[in-house]
């Protein structure tokens, strides 16, 4: 749409933007209707404002009147819908020349909103009724849904458990170690020049154990300390064992060794607390006591570590690790190696080997040596197959939780 003038109502012009030839229609206050500028048509451009797409070789036939005036010449913001000015009709009427009106800024419309225009006619904004607006409420916490954790494949859970069972082992043996070189330890101490203490022990409990009352227990410090450095170790060693093996009867149940893990684990804290009994009675000079509860200790202790070898080497299987396996076998080699010792080895030594060493001053330290580092290496054998099998239930683990 385009501005014409008043004269050329009913006439063929061309249009100054794309060329084509059309007829200016009548105002609308001619036609039922009332224009404040009166050449004014719905949707002409404001004032001022060009056509940036006009072809500048299409030759505009209102500005191509006499005079050379432009057809804004003479317009006001009361054409298109301002406030605070006069038609274009009285304009021209009265002679007045008015200059090519600024496009309206931001701030210019800000002042003026209380007219808008629509088509040709200015109307208040109160005569357009308010758009609905929808109004989007956040999400209330609880509508919220919580993180879900990734879920993992059947069995993840049980494996974990195993898991955390086989470290339990792991700190047992730690603990069993200590006693194994309790003798060594005191030996070197000596031969360093130093004495190990002597006299009343350092606990004393009233009417129980280093009091005048009768059926006292007298203990001195060689005594106190044994029962820390042997005792202790092995209470907490029995303790882990014992549990971490129960724990390790959540495995799942096709590998088919819970029994054998759940009973390794009682015949565990069975021994540990046989083997502290005798401890005990040793203490109270009650030595054929001593020698019976040791005898079930060794027993006890016996039956749950051929039951958790079993259950270890079943499980290697059941994860396909043969260097597991390997470590299961090698330290079943070393069991039966010392039952060989404890049955047989043990007395033949001391009635044929020792008597033929019994000038050598240094003979009770190369024994206590010999002692401490099959000790050792028999609790290094077993540490390596716990934590290879601890090994493979991790990449167990790893797998399920891909």
């Amino acid at each position: 749409m385009f501005r014409a003038r008043d004269e050329s109502v009913g006439k063929r012009v061309k249009c100054p933007y794309c060329g084509a030839p059309m007829e200016v229609p009548a105002p609308l206050g001619e036609g039922g209707g009332s224009s404040p500028g009166g050449g004014i048509v719905g949707g002409t451009p404001m004032p001022g404002i060009m056509n940036p797409y006009a072809s500048p070789s299409v030759a505009n036939p209102i500005e191509s009147r006499p005079g050379g005036s432009s057809p804004s010449e003479g317009v006001t913001p009361g054409d298109w819908g301002g406030s605070g000015a006069t038609g274009r009709s009285e304009s021209m009427a009265a002679g007045a020349v008015a200059s090519t009106p600024a496009v309206p800024t931001r701030a210019t419309l800000g002042r003026e909103s209380a007219v808008v225009t629509s088509g040709a006619r200015g109307l208040p904004a109160s005569d357009f009724p308010d758009l609905p607006r929808t109004v989007i409420a956040p999400p209330s916490p609880s509508a919220v849904s919580p993180v879900q954790s990734k879920p993992h494949r059947p069995g993840y859970g049980r494996w974990r458990k195993t898991k955390a069972g086989l470290t339990m082992c792991l700190l047992g043996l730690f603990w069993l170690t200590i006693p194994g070189l309790v003798e060594l330890g005191k030996m070197v101490y000596v031969r360093s020049g130093n004495s190990l203490p002597e006299g009343t022990g350092w606990i004393s409990i009233p009417g129980y154990i280093n009091d005048a009352v009768p059926g006292s227990i007298e203990m001195d410090k060689k005594k106190q300390l044994n029962i820390l450095l042997y005792g202790v170790p092995v209470l907490l060693g029995s303790l882990f064992l014992g549990f971490g093996r129960m724990t390790c009867g959540a495995v799942p149940s096709e590998v088919g060794v819970r029994g054998a893990f759940a009973l390794s684990g009682l015949f565990a804290l069975l021994g540990g607390a046989a083997l502290l009994t005798a401890g005990g009675a040793y203490v109270l000079y009650l030595e054929q006591e001593a020698k019976m509860a040791l005898t079930a200790a060794l027993l006890l202790g016996g039956i749950g570590e051929a039951w958790c070898l079993i259950a270890l080497s079943t499980v290697a299987a059941h994860l396909g690790q043969a260097r597991t396996a390997r470590a299961v076998t090698l330290l079943v080699l070393f069991a039966g190696l010392w039952v060989a010792w404890v049955l047989y080895g043990n007395s033949y030594y001391l009635n044929q080997w020792r008597p033929q060493f019994a000038a050598q001053p240094d003979l009770p330290l190369w024994e206590q040596i010999a002692f401490a580092l099959a000790y050792v290496l028999t609790i290094a054998v077993y540490w390596r197959a716990v934590a290879s099998t601890r090994r493979a239930v991790r990449q167990q683990i790893a797998s399920l939780e891909a």
